[in-house]
């Protein structure tokens, strides 16, 4: 209605709020729709309440989803072009580093540890446990024996669990 009424602006948000909907509901297709919809209302209302980078950042879900791992890939280098806040930054790089199986492992841990590095600004924000509970997880090729993985990975939980206990309070 939105855009029929050549309100972008409105039709922006409308698509975006539809697509996150559908998304949730596992309308993969239906959410991808939305957002390049909407993707196309922002272009003519570069003031809208929804930003390019979320856009972006929900069509590379969207694509990872839909197995479109390069599509995935693309998306989330796009938004991470856009993205100033580091919370949101720090999960792209991890998004990034999760999108295309074929990336070498030494690469998936630099794209995972900058996501990391970014989210350290903003030190108790839940996408920082998000990464250190995917990292508790994953191989580390920087370090040799079990033992040293295996304190890194308790270093790990507790950070995470302090950051998941303060988000409860």
């Amino acid at each position: 209605h939105y855009t029929a009424a050549q309100q972008p602006d409105k039709a922006a948000a409308a698509l975006f709020k539809a697509g996150q909907h559908a998304f949730g509901l596992g309308a993969f297709e239906e959410a991808q729709r939305c957002f390049q919809q909407a993707l196309a209302a922002l272009e003519q209302a570069p003031q809208a309440a929804v930003s390019k980078a979320e856009l972006f950042e929900a069509l590379g879900d969207v694509a990872l989803e839909l197995d479109q791992q390069e599509a995935a890939h693309t998306w989330f280098q796009t938004a991470l072009r856009e993205q100033l806040d580091p919370p949101r930054r720090g999960m792209l790089y991890f998004k990034l580093s999760r999108s295309l199986a074929s990336i070498e492992p030494q690469r998936k841990w630099d794209l995972t540890q900058q996501g990391l590095r970014e989210t350290a600004a903003v030190p108790h924000c839940l996408e920082r446990a998000r990464i250190l509970i995917v990292l508790i997880r994953s191989p580390n090729p920087e370090v040799s024996t079990k033992a040293e993985r295996m304190a890194q990975a308790v270093r790990w939980g507790a950070e995470a669990l302090r950051i998941l206990r303060r988000h409860q309070q």
